[in-house]
């Protein structure tokens, strides 16, 4: 459950942010929010 929790939080934290970052900030966060 927590986990389940941890990926939607990092999916929203991605989703939020990657509009407004370039392109190597954005695959930093990819990696850094992937699932688990």
């Amino acid at each position: 459950k927590e986990i389940e929790w941890l990926n939607n939080y990092h999916t929203m934290v991605f989703d939020k942010l990657s509009p407004h970052i370039n392109e190597e900030e954005k695959a930093w966060l990819k990696e850094k929010t992937k699932h688990i």
